[in-house]
C-alpha cells in the first residue's frame, strides 16, 4: 500500500484542512483568496516541518518561510515595490504586517508555494531576504 502524504495547511486558529495534491492545495488557496480576507495561510511540510506562509486575499502577497525546527534563519519573498508603506494579512487570528518590499505578485506566490509543496524547497523564482 502507498502511504499518502498530507500536508496540513492553517489560516485561522479554527481553521485548517489538509492536501495530499497540488489539485487539493489550488482548491483550498482559491477558495481562500476568494473570500477576499487579507490572511497568510501557512502550508507545513509533513517530513521535516518546515511551513511556508502565502498572503492571500489582497491584489499581492507576501510568502514567509519558517523552518521546522523553529529557529531562524526565516525568510520571506521580496519584490519591487520600495514604497515605504506596509501590507497587512492575518496571521492565525492577529493582524500582521509586512512592508511592501516584501510584496510580490499573487500567481508568483502561488507558483512558489506549488513548487515548495512538490519539492519541500523555496522557489529559486522568488528572490528571498532572511528576516
Amino acid at each position: 500500500m502507498v502511504k499518502m502524504i498530507v500536508w496540513k495547511i492553517q489560516w485561522n486558529p479554527d481553521s485548517e484542512a489538509e492536501a495530499a495534491s497540488i489539485a487539493e492545495l489550488d482548491s483550498i488557496l482559491d477558495a481562500i483568496h476568494a473570500a477576499r480576507r487579507a490572511v497568510m495561510v501557512a502550508v507545513g511540510s509533513p517530513s521535516n516541518g518546515d511551513s511556508l506562509a502565502i498572503g492571500l486575499g489582497r491584489t499581492v502577497s507576501v510568502l514567509n518561510f519558517v523552518p521546522g525546527t523553529g529557529d531562524p534563519p526565516y525568510f520571506s519573498s521580496v519584490g519591487a515595490d520600495e514604497r515605504d508603506e506596509s501590507v497587512e494579512f492575518s496571521f492565525l487570528g492577529a493582524p500582521s504586517e509586512f512592508p511592501m518590499r516584501n510584496a510580490i505578485s499573487v500567481d508568483s506566490a502561488r507558483n512558489a508555494m506549488r513548487e515548495f509543496f512538490e519539492t519541500g524547497k523555496l522557489s529559486s523564482s522568488i528572490e528571498w531576504e532572511a528576516d
